[in-house]
């Protein structure tokens, strides 16, 4: 019998919300296909899915309209616990798909088919398969707490491919994966819809990265279907500005649909003198190692130097040490051998109280540093910790918070918000502390066009003030438009240190390092130009 799904006529309201988050959608997928959704923050991508995977409304509560069909049952009148033995959901962040009741990740891909009684010999199979599809097999005897954000976003999707569901649906699976690991899931995915008896649906800001892997597209924009239809053929349209997505640069430029950082301006335009601080700190890396206790040396000898009003990128593969190294300027790791200096500051001398008053720290996974009822609150917490006065500490809020675009949602709870909303709440709370050094770990993760310019405005302000950056990502155009120095770490040590055009015109260094040119690179060299464009503006010049 053919497989597939139909989507018939859903609107979904979350609990206490007084709008739909979903409105009146309709379509269907046939087995053998992947489908891609596209949108804006808040466009209902997240949604959908938790729909489809019977989340919304059986486990979140709030109110359906319509029904979900997977080969002629409904989703509305099927135990959600039976309901997920063909509906696989992979979430947004990996931390909360690690069950916490396994010590290894191959104890963790197991455990969900240990809980449906499949026999220890087919077990074994399945999990070794899926690990060696994912490139797992040298952290399967790991604990999968050890891991960075991106491996455990590979064990994650690990742990629900090896159940095989009829339709599975995953929420930023490449978000947070160097471009090796994006490479080794989406080859999976292709293979498993090749195959003809699943379904893939992926939601999706990575389009420059997906849009090889499904021949068709879904774009909704406020809880509507705005589009369906060949992927190509929607990411060729014009209206890609308003829905607040980013077409792959080859197509919009082929399309001549390409707009150079189109986009609403910055909630809040704050000038240097405004954002500059008395103090202003270098950070010194000399000579630094570290193994964790119970895993491999994670850095070898490394020295690094970051001076003020610079914006310095660590890039690298999932696991080389990148987040590792960051945490030694706050010390929530302290180096086994080698000295971390800010300024006159040896880092060693200081618990992580006193430290957090010259770095501020912006975690990838939010969930990570939010614990407080409101917005503001969270956001006041560490200026208060810090002993700053009422007037300062009011102050300090209230520009965070506008810097952020957060000022409506001052007294929200931070988990009723948007991920992405959630994620600039903890921009806004190191921002409050009015550190000199800052230190931010993948802070575009599952933005839209609009937050990532809005980003790229505000590292750019903070830069002009003088504060020392330390810039975590795997994006390289972010890195191209921003950084002023390209550091990459593979293995615990450092293989370069230049400005980022010195890096990124080197291909084999990249290739070794498991990285990729950005986009703009490879548009400028397919145009044959004798010159090569690595940011948006020289882009532009070159078109002229």
């Amino acid at each position: 019998m053919p497989t597939s799904y139909t989507v018939h006529n859903v609107t979904y309201t979350y609990p206490a919300a007084r709008l739909p988050a979903l409105r009146e959608i309709t379509f269907s997928q046939e087995a053998g296909e992947v489908l891609v959704v596209a949108g804006a923050n808040g466009a209902g991508k997240s949604t959908l899915l938790a729909t489809l995977a019977g989340f919304a409304p059986h486990f979140f509560g709030g109110h359906l309209e319509g029904d979900v069909y997977l080969n002629g049952r409904s989703m509305c009148h099927t135990p959600l616990a039976e309901w997920v033995t063909s509906v696989g959901l992979v979430f947004a962040n990996p931390f909360n798909q690690i069950s916490g009741a396994r010590l290894t990740v191959f104890e963790e891909i197991a455990f969900g088919l240990e809980n449906i009684g499949v026999p220890p010999d087919e077990i074994g199979r399945r999990v070794n398969t899926v690990i060696h599809r994912l490139s797992l097999t040298e952290l399967a005897n790991r604990s999968p707490y050890t891991l960075s954000g991106g491996q455990q976003q590979r064990v994650a999707i690990a742990s629900v491919l090896v159940l095989e569901p009829t339709l599975l649906a995953l929420d930023e699976p490449t978000s947070q994966l160097d471009p090796e690991g994006k490479r080794d899931v989406l080859t999976m995915l292709h293979q498993i819809a090749e195959g003809g008896h699943h379904m893939v649906v992926m939601a999706t800001h990575d389009l420059e990265a997906t849009h090889r892997l499904a021949a068709r597209g879904l774009i909704l924009h406020r809880g509507y279907v705005v589009g369906d239809a060949p992927l190509p053929m929607l990411l060729a349209r014009s209206e890609w500005v308003q829905w607040g997505i980013t077409p792959p640069l080859e197509i919009a430029l082929a399309q001549g649909t390409w707009r150079p950082w189109s986009a609403p301006p910055p909630p809040f335009e704050s000038s240097a003198d405004e954002l500059a601080l008395p103090e202003s700190l270098p950070v010194h890396v000399e000579r630094v190692s570290y193994r964790y206790p119970t895993g491999p040396e994670a850095l070898r000898r490394v020295s690094l130097r970051v001076e003020p009003g610079q914006i310095v990128a660590l890039v690298g593969r999932n696991g080389a040490g990148k987040t590792t190294l960051s945490k030694m300027l706050n010390g929530l790791l302290r180096p086994s051998e080698g000295q971390v200096r800010l300024g006159p500051h040896d880092v060693s001398d200081y618990p992580v109280a006193t430290l957090a008053r010259w770095v501020g720290y912006v975690f990838q996974n939010p969930a990570d540093q939010i614990f407080k009822r409101t917005v503001w609150d969270e956001v006041a917490f560490g200026p208060h910790n810090l002993g700053f006065s009422t007037k300062r500490l009011w102050r300090a809020v209230e520009r965070a918070l506008a810097l952020c675009g957060l000022e409506s949602l001052a007294h929200a709870h931070p988990y009723d918000l948007l991920p992405n909303e959630r994620r600039w709440v903890t921009v806004a709370s190191a921002l409050a502390m009015e550190t000199p050094i800052l230190v931010l770990d993948e802070p575009t993760g599952g933005f839209d066009r609009f937050d990532y310019i809005r980003m790229c405005h505000l590292l750019r302000s903070l830069r002009a003030a003088g504060r020392t950056i330390l810039l975590i990502t795997h994006d390289m155009g972010l890195v191209a438009e921003l950084a002023d120095r390209m550091v990459i770490v593979d293995s615990g040590t450092v293989v370069a240190d230049a400005p980022p055009r010195q890096v990124l015109a080197d291909d084999e260094l990249l290739a070794k390092a498991g990285l990729e040119p950005p986009p703009t690179v490879r548009a400028s060299r397919a145009m044959g130009s004798s010159r090569v464009a690595y940011t948006e503006e020289e882009l532009v010049a070159l078109l002229d």
